[in-house]
């Protein structure tokens, strides 16, 4: 009797410890989640091969007038950084969905992100229930799904005679209970399908876990459709039920996956000689596969549903405690903000400018801010015509398409200079000129001599600021600033002042051209030689006073 207490009270207290450890682990979980959509996973490692593969393949798939942002601007802008601050998504899917969102300018996935994220913000009991939901597709093996959508298997022209193959051997082995002797057959047939098995298992194995998550994802898909807010927001999700069709089928293909462990090592070993011997994992996966490509719409339905709902949720994390704005759209070349900030700087000082029919010509000193600058109207132009939301306080802009040139560097392997690299860069920016453009330059031209880049500069940058352009360019060549004053170039410099040796920048934008310059300062107050400053200060007075004199 003693003994049988015992036991019932050792399985309470297990039962009890089960219950408060799965608390524990709910509760740590909850932490996770709203940490992670507060604030950004800076200490997290960002995958960006996995990670920018749906934005690559759709990239493909869209017809050439979708608008894309392009690696170099990528690069120009650290594009890369933004979106790891921006991804507060709890899944693989919403990630790569999010990402793609950035570099593809899609006007309804950008009003149903919104609509989302404003729900999400209004109801934050309803978006806790949506994200651990969505976190139970957060594994690594998500990634896969994308390529189901995008990629085809290659069917071997012999997949036919798997089942005379099949045939064949279910009839050898009912001839055997007649002669024995017909089991001899069974060997040359067990070794075709081997040889057979094997090929096909390096293509099965590429595209299982896609299959595995293909469930997983749809299985959550009708859980989040429960949600009111997600019911409220999508009318029908009528690709869950074709989906749901092929699971059975799919099910004898992942599991053999989960039988591939030591505790279940002997189940897999007669799974795998069953699937040798008939070859029946070849046989059900390419009318699987079949049976995926006939559905291809309605998986990639499923990705962007599960996608929007993430983005939604990350963007409502940016908008919860970031100072943004919506922005305000017009048909007019105007660019009009108040307040916006990078959301990359820290303490990042605010600015406001207006450009009504006009383009912006930026002077300033070394380290003033000038390209910081740019990147920051053009970021938040990505995000206002992307995702509908800017860092500040007012953002009126038209659906330009961002074209950069900031980040230009030789390249050995074509061979080619920086100042080739950048004539090639602006080409296109001359030959594209359809669309309305924001066409963000940092020093133009600085590969090459001072008398040809300022008579470059200046005919380029006349052409570009076009009707259907604002271009936003910095520079040290005051030369310019006459020179395009006079073409609907608004002029707008930074500049720093001296205290106690020391240089001290205001990040201020300021109207009119620079008329200070720090370069020779730089030296002073990083003790160069005196014999070096004061001949850097004699020529440049010589050559100063040679260009006032021609002029």
């Amino acid at each position: 009797m003693f003994i049988y207490i015992s036991l019932v009270i050792a399985i309470v207290i297990l039962v009890i410890y089960f219950i408060s450890f799965s608390k524990k682990l709910k509760i740590k979980r909850i932490n996770r989640i709203i940490k992670h959509w507060r604030q950004p996973r800076l200490d997290s490692y960002y995958n960006f091969e996995r990670i920018e593969s749906y934005f690559n393949h759709v990239k493909k798939r869209y017809d050439k007038s979708d608008y894309f942002v392009d690696d170099i601007t990528v690069n120009d802008l650290d594009l890369n950084d933004v979106f790891i601050y921006l991804d507060r998504t709890s899944s693989k899917i919403g990630q790569q969905y999010l990402y793609a969102s950035i570099r593809h300018n899609n006007t309804k996935d950008r009003e149903i992100i919104h609509t989302l994220s404003e729900e999400f913000i209004d109801n934050p009991d309803e978006r806790l229930k949506i994200q651990l939901l969505l976190d139970k597709l957060n594994s690594n093996k998500a990634y896969e799904l994308e390529k189901l959508i995008f990629e085809r298997v290659s069917k071997p022209k012999y997949v036919k005679y798997y089942y005379y193959l099949l045939i064949s051997i279910l009839l050898v082995i009912n001839l055997s209970f007649f002669n024995i002797k017909f089991l001899l057959i069974l060997l040359p047939l067990f070794f075709v399908n081997s040889i057979i098995h094997y090929r096909n298992k390096k293509v099965i194995d590429y595209f299982i876990q896609g299959i595995q998550q293909l469930n997983i994802a749809n299985y959550y898909a009708k859980k989040l459709y429960e949600n009111k807010i997600i019911n409220r927001v999508f009318s029908d999700i009528h690709f869950t039920k074709s989906i749901n069709k092929i699971r059975f089928r799919s099910y004898y293909i992942i599991i053999g996956e989960s039988l591939n462990t030591p505790v279940n090592i002997l189940f897999w070993i007669l799974y795998e000689l069953i699937n040798i011997f008939f070859n029946l994992e070849g046989i059900i996966f390419y009318s699987l596969v079949d049976k995926i490509y006939a559905l291809e719409d309605d998986i990639h339905k499923l990705y962007n549903y599960i996608g929007s709902i993430d983005a939604g949720i990350s963007v409502s994390g940016i908008r919860s405690t970031e100072t943004v704005c919506t922005p305000k759209f017009t048909d007019d070349k105007i660019l009009s903000f108040k307040n916006i900030y990078h959301p990359l700087v820290p303490y990042c000082v605010k600015n406001s400018l207006t450009l009504n029919h006009q383009s912006l010509l930026l002077t300033g000193s070394n380290m003033s801010g000038k390209t910081t600058f740019i990147r920051t109207i053009a970021i938040n132009n990505i995000l206002a015509n992307h995702l509908n939301f800017c860092f500040g306080d007012q953002f009126i802009t038209n659906h330009y398409q961002i074209k950069t040139s900031i980040r230009v560097s030789d390249d050995l392997l074509d061979n080619k200079s920086y100042y080739l690299q950048e004539v090639l860069r602006i080409k296109e920016f001359i030959q594209d000129d359809n669309d309305y453009s924001l066409i963000a330059l940092d020093e133009l031209f600085k590969g090459t001599n001072t008398i040809e880049r300022i008579a470059i500069s200046n005919s380029v940058l006349k052409y570009l600021n076009n009707p259907n352009n604002i271009v936003l360019v910095s520079t040290h060549d005051i030369e310019l600033v006459d020179l395009l004053s006079k073409h609907n170039y608004a002029l707008f410099h930074f500049s720093e002042n001296v205290n106690n040796n020391e240089l001290n920048f205001d990040y201020k934008l300021k109207k009119g051209p620079l008329k200070t310059k720090n370069a020779i300062k730089i030296l002073e107050l990083y003790d160069y030689p005196n014999r070096v400053i004061e001949e850097a200060k004699t020529i440049s007075n010589q050559l100063t006073n040679i260009v006032t004199h021609k002029d």
